[in-house]
């Protein structure tokens, strides 16, 4: 992203001049409705918020459809902890930034907390002559910078990148024009033709790569030069500087004539050579060079949309050259043409142990800005993705009424397709959490959607996550600025409103920061450090000119200038530095919340299709988890303008006049220890904390009312005593077979389940395989089982043809709720519960709701008709409440992969699981009191399950090999010193046998793998 690419969506001060476009409804009209944005209506004194917080249905939009309605980010909520937030905070480190200022800079970041920065080292900054080196200048500057991050212990993120403006190592030709060049001439004439390697020589200036037109064959004669195309602008005879680049674009490996392109292959080479003498360059600059991390990560390739050209050899023809075989990569399944080809070269190069490059972390700058990657595409050594979702304020953009917007498919609040547009501004930063066009942030959410896996645990397999990186993001606020610099007749230089910028910077800046990362990005680099006070700038440029002024010596002067920004950042983190490691925190969970004195986010029409949304359902909770008693939680109103006139009677230039008032939200919270517990709000922007009621409080719930702003602050929760936490969870496979080991932090009972990934339970699922003109379902020609309601690419065989599946299996609801249940398959399918038809084919959609209870058993039934394309088909039931999470239907658990084990605080337990089979998953639940812990948060999560990849290890004594011998039943095991683990069966880990009945419970021996431990009152018969 860079500043002339900035048209966003934004909305402008005087908005009579953009409304009429098209002529559907009135200015008047849309402006009455702009005119109630954030208003009470002065009568309702409070309103809950209708239906449940998070709710899976939020994210259901379908591909290539958009919603008005719609939250994304509601549809899920997670509980991290403290360092995560801490580890994501990165920043770019722009090249504007001079190099004597990177010492200064790099310890104002450390100072602030800011782990990591993004530096483009381009292509082009590699030696022409020597490839194994970079250029002087580059060298010097470059070592500059790195050795100012090696001493404040910034993370870089290097950008590989070959930008068409000046894309590879290059020179430059001198020649002089022998005549005049028209515009749409195909040749130049020069005198001296001696310089000029046709393919590789290029004119300046006609186009924004360099090297165009190329120059593809010369006369040494006549100086003629022919060129790749037309010239797009004139050119006068005498001196010119032609270019001459190293490599020619990437292009096709064999031409159409069946011709071979050695270029094609010399280019791939370039790039990798440029690779490793980066990597290398980075490694020995950082001093890193032979330690267990290199300290530094990749990114390939930086925004399709900006300076691209070089990836395509026919930006530079025309006509276009052909050719009958293009750059291929394959690995395994996953194939790729063209010159993307050089992200898995890359990532192959980094991951090689001979390069001695570990810890290093790849990811695609091809993903930037377009909704196509997910996590089960990635390859085999690519960590990531990464995207640059930018925001602003647009005076064309950011007013959507039916008269702005184009059409475009859009379901209405009921899910259904409806043209109606509820008139509202849209001008902040999470924008891409919406559904306002339909490539918002779904690879974010933790469980599948409508648009086929693009979810946070989309996998290539082996436990693979694939993380999301926001290498580029900001709230571009130069449209704003340059609307009042014209409105106020002021200079750009104007203190108040470079003092404003920077307030609406502040607010975006942490809203950016915490919301992106409470959602699923891992990083988080805002652009730009140096960007300008009224564009991207996040440390103001009043701080560089008086590093600059003073030699760049970090004194008292230059850090008072460091801006709001930077230092509402600074609290922030000194805030979470309190917080624990914890791998595995507590999920906490939004009961109720009650608005009061209800603002409109934007009008309805009184319908349920079209309801007024008002600022409860816009409301942030991000909870973080610091120890096992205490928890932050992030929480402010998603407010859709930062340029919204909240106090108009104020100036233009007043930053109070965009401050949000406090409002008061009434919050409930379960799975939160209530009893005793003491809150308070923390503000990171005035370093504050703040007072907070607590309405009603119980063992397992606690409510507060709290004053509420438009940037995130933090209810802090203090429990009166340390809730369960499950640390060091790690399923691995041992020669005894798989083993888990955990360590709770308090005593009690935890309860282990296991099964097929992801329901990670066991129950019985029959699967019947009919042929087609089969339509009653009489003669199976196939039986099968299945732990679940969920088939991945399992369902026919290339060899099978068209036919039916019939799914049945028996469920058993954990609570009494109206469950939804959600298909995601072949679309002539019809589905029954207890014989009545809950889905019928696609009509209106794969999905229905019916009152379950809790603990009841129900007949389940899916019959469905494939079509053989050659491949397996996938086919998936889904369900959710208010109280499950969206999963894959399970069988009714059998108790045949569940177990109770009595566990010490801080003691490492460890459990022999040798019925787990590869793809199996476990879950573990532990409660103390009113609260539980259950590992892991999510059923998808990929951790906790068995790959067939895992090497075979030791865990503790968990390897001793087991003895048979016999056993008296009335004697417990632990007093008879010779038994071991396979009496009464497979007992290995396993709940052994029931020696003594007390009262309701019975007394139960267990064998860890090395010991037998003697347990009471643990398992409830």
């Amino acid at each position: 992203m860079r500043l002339h690419q900035v048209s966003k969506r934004v909305v402008s001060l005087g908005l009579s001049l953009v409304l009429l476009a098209g002529g559907h409804v009135s200015a008047a009209s849309v402006q009455e409705d702009l005119n109630r944005i954030g208003t009470w209506d002065g009568v309702t004194a409070s309103r809950p918020l209708p239906g449940n917080y998070t709710d899976w249905s939020e994210q259901n939009v379908p591909f290539g459809v958009r919603s008005f309605y719609a939250a994304p980010w509601r549809s899920y909520m997670d509980t991290r902890d403290a360092p995560s937030l801490i580890n994501s905070l990165g920043i770019n480190f722009n090249n504007t930034i001079k190099p004597e200022a990177a010492e200064a800079t790099a310890q104002v970041l450390q100072d602030a907390g800011i782990t990591s920065a993004r530096l483009e080292i381009p292509w082009k900054e590699i030696s022409f002559d020597d490839e194994s080196k970079l250029n002087t200048n580059a060298d010097a500057q470059l070592t500059t910078i790195l050795n100012a991050f090696k001493n404040h212990h910034i993370r870089p993120l290097i950008l590989l990148n070959a930008n068409a403006g000046l894309p590879v190592p290059y020179k430059m030709v001198p020649v002089s024009l022998k005549q005049q060049a028209k515009a749409g001439d195909r040749a130049i004439y020069v005198s001296d033709v001696s310089g000029i390697v046709p393919g590789y020589t290029g004119l300046q200036g006609q186009e924004y790569q360099s090297m165009y037109p190329i120059i593809t064959a010369v006369d040494a004669a006549t100086g003629q030069c022919i060129l790749s195309d037309a010239l797009k602008a004139d050119l006068r005879s005498g001196s010119q500087n032609l270019i001459r680049l190293k490599y020619r674009p990437f292009s096709g490996v064999q031409f159409s004539d069946g011709t071979k392109n050695g270029a094609a292959q010399e280019t791939i080479d370039g790039w990798l050579n440029y690779v490793a003498t980066v990597s290398d360059f980075v490694a020995r600059r950082l001093g890193t060079k032979g330690q267990a991390d290199a300290g530094f990560d990749v990114e390939v390739w930086n925004e399709y949309s900006f300076g691209s050209q070089f990836l395509d050899i026919n930006n530079y023809y025309n006509p276009p050259l052909k050719f009958s075989a293009d750059l291929s990569y394959t690995e395994g399944t996953n194939v790729k043409t063209g010159a993307e080809v050089i992200l898995p070269l890359t990532a192959n190069y980094i991951k090689n142990p001979e390069h001695q490059l570990p810890g290093v972390q790849v990811i695609s700058g091809f993903s930037n800005q377009r909704p196509w990657d997910d996590g089960a595409t990635v390859w085999k050594n690519q960590d990531g993705l990464s995207k640059h979702y930018y925001t602003g304020f647009d005076q064309n953009g950011s007013v959507i009424s039916s008269s702005t917007v184009q059409q475009y498919p859009t379901v209405n609040a009921l899910g259904a397709s409806d043209p109606y547009v509820p008139t509202q501004i849209n001008s902040f930063p999470e924008y891409w959490f919406y559904s306002y066009q339909t490539e918002f942030a779904r690879e974010a959410q933790p469980f599948p959607g409508p648009f086929a896996d693009h979810y946070r645990y989309a996998s290539i397999g082996g436990g693979k996550e694939a993380q999301l990186w926001m290498s580029e993001t900001n709230y571009h606020r130069g449209v704003f600025a340059g609307k009042l610099v014209q409105q106020k007749g002021i200079q750009p230089t104007n203190p108040q409103l470079v003092q404003l910028m920077h307030s609406l910077e502040t607010k975006a800046l942490l809203r950016s920061y915490v919301f992106f990362q409470h959602k699923g990005f891992a990083h988080t680099f805002p652009y730009a450090i140096n960007g300008g006070d009224l564009e991207f700038g996040i440390v103001p440029d009043a701080f560089f000119s008086a590093l600059e002024s003073n030699g760049y010596l970090l004194d008292s002067s230059a850090k008072s200038k460091v801006g709001p920004e930077i230092q509402s950042i600074t609290n922030l983190v000194q805030f979470m530095k309190a917080g624990e490691s914890i791998a595995n925190p507590r999920k906490l969970n939004v009961d109720r919340i009650l608005e009061y004195k209800p603002r409109i986010v934007y009008n309805g029409d009184g319908t349920d299709a079209h309801p007024a949304r008002y600022q409860a359902e816009d409301l942030a909770i991000l909870p973080y988890q610091l120890a096992a008693n205490q928890f932050a939680i992030g929480y402010y109103v998603v407010t859709r303008n930062l340029t919204h006139a909240w106090d108009a009677s104020k100036d233009e230039l007043d930053p109070a006049r965009y401050e949000m008032p406090d409002q008061d939200f009434e919050i409930t919270l379960s799975n939160v220890n209530g009893v005793g517990a003491s809150v308070y709000a923390f503000d990171p922007i005035h370093n504050s904390k703040n007072k907070v009621e607590i309405v009603s409080s119980t063992g397992s719930t606690i409510t507060v009312k709290a004053p509420t702003a438009d940037y995130p602050r933090f209810l802090v929760v203090q429990e009166a005593e340390e809730g369960p936490l499950l640390g060091d969870v790690q399923l691995q496979k041992t020669k005894n077979g798989p083993a888990l080991t955990f360590t709770p932090n308090v005593d009690g009972n935890v309860k282990i389940s296991w099964g097929a990934y992801p329901a990670r339970e066991t129950g019985a699922v029959t699967v019947r395989r009919y042929q087609h003109f089969d339509a009653n379902l009489t003669n199976p020609v196939a039986t099968g089982t299945s732990g679940s309601f969920g088939f991945n690419k399992t369902l026919g065989t290339s060899g099978d043809s068209n036919g039916y599946y019939r799914i049945t299996g028996k469920i058993e609801p954990q609570f009494s709720e109206k469950y939804t249940f959600i298909y995601d398959g072949e679309c002539r399918t019809q589905i029954y519960l207890n014989g009545k038809k809950l889905i019928d084919s696609c009509q209106p959609k794969m999905q229905a709701s019916v009152d379950l209870e809790a603990g009841k058993t129900y007949d389940l039934e899916v019959v469905t008709f494939y079509e053989n394309n050659g491949d397996p088909h996938s086919a998936y039931l889904y369900w959710s409440s208010s109280s499950q999470s969206f999963s894959v239907v399970p069988a009714k658990p059998d108790g045949s992969s569940e177990m109770y084990r009595s566990v010490t605080k801080n003691e490492k337990a460890t459990v022999l699981l040798p019925d787990l089979k590869d793809g199996d998953g476990v879950r573990l639940e532990l409660a103390k009191g009113g609260v539980n812990i259950t590992y892991p948060q999510w059923d998808f999560d990929l951790r906790g399950v068995l790959y067939p990849t895992m090497p075979i290890v030791e865990v503790g004594d968990a390897g001793a090999e087991p003895r048979s011998l016999q056993v008296s039943p009335d004697t417990p095991l632990y007093e008879q010193p010779d038994a071991c683990s396979a009496v009464v069966g497979y007992l290995a880990a396993q709940t052994v046998k029931a020696v003594e009945k007390r009262g309701e419970f019975y007394r139960i021996d267990t064998w860890l793998g090395y010991k037998w431990v003697h347990e009471s009152n643990v398992v409830q018969p």
